[in-house]
């Protein structure tokens, strides 16, 4: 079992062979969708999933708890020995000056949204995406209907269920930071007859699965 200062010797010996980033002073996140293969109407949002049904969605709203960095040195945050604190869904890190939220996002009515935070002292490796529930306990709602051939299935989704992804970026003293989600394939691998809570766990893994994150500059 590793004690503190061995646990330290091991992880600064992890970030020698990562590189040393330098340190970060301000963040800037963009939120977007992408909507290749997606039909934009008034009213509903129409597209095909890999498994050929024809989807449209006459509601969807998706609930982003936060963004945040995670910083370089896995001790840094809380004393935790070898990987970096993560807040549970739902649960805020209020003394994370990286993290921005929530944003709570209508996919009918998408556009870029912009949060930042700034005065930042520390050098981040990655970027935490969660979607987690808001105040009234929903993560994602979605109404709407599935067709494939003769066969018509309604869409009723209300979770409270969370979903999360971390991913590596060569951030820099200042970024602009982009997390963008796409639409075409929320509903990919789904099997409308299945239980409801089943298609929630694919809808969730679909969304930040396809989630890109990257460097806008």
């Amino acid at each position: 079992m590793l004690t503190v200062p061995g646990a330290r010797l091991a992880a600064l010996f992890l970030m020698a062979l990562a590189g040393c980033a330098d340190p970060t002073s301000s963040v800037r996140y963009a939120f977007t969708w992408d909507e290749t293969n997606v039909t934009r109407e008034a009213d509903a949002l129409r597209f095909q999933t890999n498994l050929g049904f024809d989807v449209t969605l006459i509601e969807a709203r998706v609930h982003t708890y936060s963004a945040s960095l995670v910083p370089c040195d896995p001790l840094a945050r809380d004393g935790s020995l070898l990987f970096p604190r993560i807040a549970r869904a739902g649960h805020g890190d209020e003394s994370d000056p990286s993290a921005v939220g929530p944003l709570d996002e209508d996919l009918l009515n998408t556009s870029r949204q912009t949060l930042s935070a700034t005065s930042l002292e520390a050098s981040y490796c990655r970027v935490h995406y969660l979607v987690a529930r808001d105040d009234t306990g929903r993560s994602l709602s979605v109404v709407g209907a599935a067709t494939r051939g003769d066969d018509s299935y309604p869409i009723a989704i209300e979770t409270d269920l969370a979903t999360g992804t971390l991913r590596d970026l060569p951030l820099r003293a200042t970024n602009d930071v982009l997390i963008e989600r796409r639409l075409s394939t929320l509903f990919d691998d789904v099997e409308f007859a299945a239980p409801t809570e089943a298609m929630e766990r694919t809808v969730l893994r679909n969304l930040t699965t396809d989630t890109v994150i990257s460097l806008e500059n």
